[in-house]
């Protein structure tokens, strides 16, 4: 991860954003995002792999790509996190729907932004990747896997942890 050029972000200050991914009870999991003070703090049902769309989300940054998204779904109800990096520093924002936007059982461009901001791309990755080790060092793949019909993300795991 020390690849990647900081340099535009240091002006930032990045302990102000924090994401934190948490597998729960069999096919739940919660998502934290914080900034400057304020969070917002869902579950997430295992509808959608969205383990596989953070670390995707982290390895595409990583990798220098502009824009990314993960979506957590509820029942019923979604938290989209849309990123978008201008050279170094990433703008965010969380959306939240009250149905499933991704499946287009409600409007995509009807939502409520629930928290944005920016910070450094290098910050994203970080953290991201910090929840994917928790993930890797408690459960483990077999165990993740089980509980959530859907693979852990090895090959974007392993690509941020090289």
């Amino acid at each position: 991860m020390d690849d990647i050029e900081d340099s535009n972000a240091i002006e930032l200050d990045d302990r102000n954003f924090r994401i934190d991914y948490e597998v729960k009870h069999h096919g739940w999991a919660e998502v934290s995002i914080s900034f400057e003070g304020k969070s917002v703090v869902r579950e997430v049902s295992y509808l959608h792999d969205s383990l596989l769309d953070l670390a995707r989300m982290a390895r595409n940054l990583r990798e220098g790509l502009s824009n990314a998204t993960a979506v957590f779904m509820d029942e019923p109800g979604e938290l989209q996190l849309h990123i978008d990096c201008k050279s170094e520093v990433a703008n965010f924002v969380v959306r939240g729907y009250p149905d499933w936007a991704s499946w287009g059982m409600w409007n995509a461009d009807d939502f409520e932004i629930l928290l944005e901001g920016s910070c450094s791309r290098l910050r994203i990755v970080r953290q991201i990747t910090n929840s994917l080790w928790r993930i890797y060092e408690v459960i483990g793949p077999e165990e993740y896997r089980q509980s959530w019909g859907h693979e852990f993300p090895t090959d974007d795991f392993d690509s941020l942890t090289e």
